[in-house]
Parts: C-alpha cells; structure tokens; sequence
C-alpha cells in the first residue's frame, strides 16, 4: 500500500515538475544545533501554518496499534520504513540502484527535517507496541488548491492489518479540517496491489504522467478519493 514517493504536485508533463517537491541538500546531515520548533513563535513558518487538529489519538481499531503525529526523533525510522517498503513493492520493475539513487537524494536527514518543519506538510506514525511500522504524509498544495496524500509506506510485515487503513483515516481527517472533501495522490500502475487497495476506497482517476526515479521512468495514475467513500471503506 504505496503512494507513489512524495506525489504532492500534480505531474502533469514531465518529472521536473514532481522532483522540485523535496529538492535540497541530501549529502548534508541536520546540523547539531537547536531548531526552532514549527510552534516557536521565532520558527520562521510562524503563523503561517494550516489548520492541524489538536487531538489526533482515537479509539485503535483493532490490531491497527495506534497512530501520533511525527516529530524529528521519528526520522530514521521513517527512512527504514520507506526504504523496506520500496523494495517490497517497486523492485520488481525498478531496479534497486535507481530506488537508491533517489533515496538517498530525497530521503536524507535533512531533506526529512525540512519536511517535519514544513507549514504545509503533515506527518503521521502508526506504532504497534511502541514501535513505528509505518506513517504517511500530507501535503496542502496551495497553488492547486488540492489536498494530497504524499506518501503512505508499512513495513512488509505490518501489512494487512488494519495499520493502512488508519493512516488513510489520520490523513481524511486533515483534509477535511483543511476544507476539502477529498485526497489527491498519484500511484504506480505498475504498483497493482497498492492501486487495487485505493480503488477499494473509491479511487477516481484523473489522468496518467510519468515519473523518474534514477533511470527508470514509471507511468502514475493520478487521481482521488472522496472522503466519504474513503471513510465507509476504512471503517
């Protein structure tokens, strides 16, 4: 159960457009000084973030664990949990230098930091017996005036337990407290067990682009799910 990595603008002609998203310096580690919370008023995000609900804990489904949301100290998981999940389910069709080249390149320390300090962006972890197993991320695209849900990656072995459904759940609640009544995402066609699982929930797609990761160049479909149908599945 995968989103495309990081499908949070709209790919609508080539990858450059789609590789701007986590564009930073992946070679650099986050340096060794005190960061500005994104709720210090000296953050330089200050005031300027979207609505982000203050309870985000709820009654756990059953063996779905229970779901917070991300901090820093949740990095290098989330670099263990997205990287596992890419060999799981792309490898067959990418090879693993290319997942590689763009992990390291989108996935380091800092670019993640970036994102846990992003205004825009929102994070969710899904533990069981308080180890992560999985988060996913959204995304506000203020230009598109769309809702996406970025990235959503298990552990190979958290899956098929109620885990995905959750997260999916975290991030309808995010978008609805945003004003939208749906979520954006892009999947791999390729990617057959993850796209059948969004089309459980409802999944419209809206068209196909193409995306690269290292050499190898992937067909998305692009589209979204209402949060209504989103919901009936999920519960």
């Amino acid at each position: 159960m995968n989103t495309s990595p990081d499908f949070s603008l709209r790919a609508t002609s080539c990858s450059s457009k789609w590789n701007t998203l986590l564009r930073g310096n992946p070679d650099v580690e986050p340096p060794r000084v005190h960061v500005p919370r994104a709720d210090d008023e000296h953050h330089p995000s200050a005031g300027r973030h979207i609505h982000q609900r203050q309870e985000v804990t709820e009654s756990p489904m059953e063996q779905a664990g229970v779901c917070r949301r991300w901090s820093e100290e949740d990095l290098h998981a989330v670099r263990e949990i997205t990287w596992r999940s890419w060999l799981s389910a792309y490898s067959s069709f990418i090879p693993e230098s290319d997942l590689r080249t763009y992990f390291e390149e989108h996935y380091s320390l800092a670019a993640l930091l970036t994102l846990v300090h992003d205004p825009t962006v929102n994070g969710f972890i899904a533990e069981v017996e308080g180890t992560p197993v999985g988060y996913v991320k959204t995304k506000l695209n203020t230009e598109e005036k769309r809702y996406y849900v970025s990235s959503i990656y298990l552990l190979p072995e958290a899956q098929g337990k109620g885990i995905g459904r959750k997260l999916m759940l975290m991030a309808a609640e995010e978008s609805e407290a945003n004003g939208f009544d749906r979520v954006y995402l892009g999947v791999m066609v390729k990617n057959r067990p993850a796209l059948d699982w969004y089309s459980k929930m409802g999944f419209q797609r809206v068209e196909t682009a193409s995306f690269t990761m290292g050499t190898t160049s992937v067909d998305h479909f692009i589209g979204y799910i209402p949060l209504t149908s989103l919901r009936a599945y999920a519960r």
